[in-house]
C-alpha cells in the first residue's frame, strides 16, 4: 500500500520580489548608449513620482478611515464624529474595500479554506492545537461587507477574520523527531475516534485589527490567529490517557480476580502507567512552555508592525510593485520591440528569471494599463505593443514636483556660483 502524500499546489505568485534599486540599476547596466542610460534612470525616477502621485489621495484617505477603528484612540475619535449607525457601517465598509485593494495592488492573496485546513493539518514548530475565542470577535462587519461586495471561494472564517497571504519559500529543521513520528502514528489512529467542534461569536465594538507578519510556516499558520485560547491536552494526548489507564485498570481487575492477586504485578503495572501518564502530561507542559516561547519569538521577530504601521508598510508595497512593473514592461517594450499581450507576459517573465533568477506570474494587464495611462505606449491595429523611446516618453510624463524640488534645494534653479 502506498503512502499517502499530502500537498497542495502553489502556483506563481505576482509579486515582484526584486528589490527595486537592483533592477534599476541591472536593468540600466543592459543598456549600451550612455545617454540612453541616463534617460532610462530619469525615466524610472519619474515613473516613481509619477505613480505615488497617482496614490496618494488613497493612501491618504485609507489612513484618515483608519484613525476612526483604532483599536485605542478610534472609538473616542468616532464618539467626536456623532455619525448615525447607517453612516458609520458605511465607513466601515468603505475602508474594508480601500484596505481590500491596496492588499490586491502589492499582490497579497486571500488565504483560502484548501490552505488554511493543510496548515492545520499539519505541525512544525507548533505542537499543540490553536483554537479561536470566536466569542471575542465580531461578526457582523465582514459578514455584511461580503453581502455587498461578493468574492468566489471566501474562507469558513470570513465572517470573522481574513487572513492574506504574498510569497513563499522554503524553512528546513534537522533532527530525528523520534517522538513527533510517534505522536504523527498514535494521532492519525485517534483522529477516527475523537473530534470536536463548536462555534459562538458575539459582537465586540468597532475596533479593527489590521497586522503584518512575515516568515510564517504554513503549518504554523495557526501563530497569526486572532483571540487564541490558551491551548490543553490534544485529542490523541487524551487518546493515550484513556487508553493507558484502561489497560491498568484491565490489569488490575484481572489480577484482583483471581484467587492469589500477584501484588508485584499490580505494583509494576500500576507504577507503569501512573509514570507513563506522568510523561504525557510532563510532555504537554514543555509543549505548552514551546508555545508560548513561539508565540513570544513571533510577537518580536516575525511581526512586522500593527495597526498604522501595517498600512503605512502595505502603502509602500502597492508603490514599490507597481513601479517595478511599469519599469519591467517598458523595458522590454523599448529594448526588444513590439509584442502583443501574452507575448510580452511571457518576455517579462524570461527577463526576470533570467537576469535575476526569479520566477513569477507578470501581472501584464495592470502593467499596460499603467503604461497607457501614462501615454508611453501604443497598441497597433494587430494588437501589438510599442513603446516610446525612453527620451520621449520622460518628456511626455514631464517634470515632476520631486524634480523641481530637488533642483531647488540644490540651487541651480538660480545658478549658483
Amino acid at each position: 500500500m502506498k503512502k499517502k502524500k499530502e500537498f497542495i499546489r502553489l502556483d506563481r505568485e505576482s509579486v515582484i520580489p526584486i528589490f527595486k534599486p537592483k533592477l534599476i540599476h541591472c536593468l540600466t547596466q543592459l543598456i549600451e548608449s550612455e545617454s540612453e542610460r541616463a534617460e532610462f534612470l530619469t525615466f524610472c525616477n519619474r515613473v516613481d513620482y509619477t505613480i505615488r502621485a497617482w496614490y496618494l489621495i488613497q493612501f491618504e484617505e485609507l489612513m484618515q478611515l483608519f484613525k476612526l477603528f483604532e483599536p485605542v484612540a478610534g472609538a473616542r475619535k468616532l464618539e467626536e464624529c456623532n455619525f448615525p449607525e447607517d453612516k458609520i457601517e458605511l465607513v466601515e465598509e468603505k475602508f474594508l474595500a480601500l484596505l481590500f485593494k491596496m492588499l490586491e495592488k502589492s499582490n497579497f492573496k486571500m488565504v483560502t479554506n484548501e490552505e488554511f485546513e493543510v496548515a492545520a493539518s499539519e505541525n512544525y514548530c507548533l505542537n499543540l492545537p490553536i483554537k479561536v475565542d470566536e466569542a471575542k470577535l465580531d461578526t457582523t462587519l465582514l459578514k455584511r461587507f461580503f453581502a455587498k461586495h461578493p468574492r468566489d471561494n471566501l474562507p469558513h472564517f470570513a465572517k470573522q477574520y481574513i487572513i492574506f497571504r504574498r510569497g513563499f519559500g522554503m524553512d528546513r529543521k534537522a533532527g530525528y523527531f523520534a517522538q513527533w513520528k510517534i505522536d504523527a502514528l498514535i494521532s492519525r489512529i485517534a483522529q477516527g475516534f475523537l473530534r470536536l467542534t463548536g462555534l459562538k461569536s458575539t459582537e465586540d465594538g468597532r475596533a479593527i485589527y489590521v497586522k503584518h507578519f512575515k516568515h510564517i510556516p504554513m503549518a504554523d499558520m495557526e501563530i497569526v490567529l486572532p483571540e487564541k485560547k490558551s491551548p490543553g491536552l490534544t485529542s490523541y494526548d487524551w487518546f493515550k490517557l484513556l487508553v493507558s489507564a484502561a489497560i491498568g485498570l484491565v490489569t488490575v481487575i484481572t489480577q484482583l480476580c483471581q484467587t492469589t492477586a500477584n501484588l508485584k504485578v499490580l505494583a509494576t503495572v500500576g507504577s507503569a502507567v501512573v509514570c507513563y501518564c506522568a510523561k504525557i502530561y510532563f510532555t504537554f507542559q514543555a509543549n505548552l512552555s514551546d508555545y508560548h516561547s513561539l508565540i513570544t519569538q513571533s510577537m518580536y521577530d516575525k511581526q512586522l508592525d500593527s495597526g498604522r504601521g501595517t498600512l503605512l508598510h502595505l502603502c509602500d508595497n502597492v508603490l514599490k510593485q507597481e513601479v517595478k512593473e511599469v519599469i519591467i514592461a517598458f523595458f522590454v517594450l523599448m529594448k526588444y520591440g513590439n509584442f502583443n499581450c501574452e507575448d510580452l507576459d511571457r518576455k517579462c517573465e524570461e527577463l526576470i528569471l533570467e537576469q535575476f533568477n526569479e520566477q513569477c506570474d507578470f501581472d501584464v494587464n495592470d502593467a499596460i494599463d499603467k503604461l497607457e495611462k501614462l501615454g508611453i505606449v501604443y497598441k497597433d491595429q494587430s494588437d501589438r505593443y510599442s513603446s516610446l523611446d525612453v527620451k520621449k516618453a520622460n518628456d511626455v510624463i514631464g517634470t515632476t514636483t520631486e524634480e523641481i524640488v530637488k533642483k531647488a534645494s540644490r540651487g541651480d534653479e538660480w545658478g549658483d556660483d
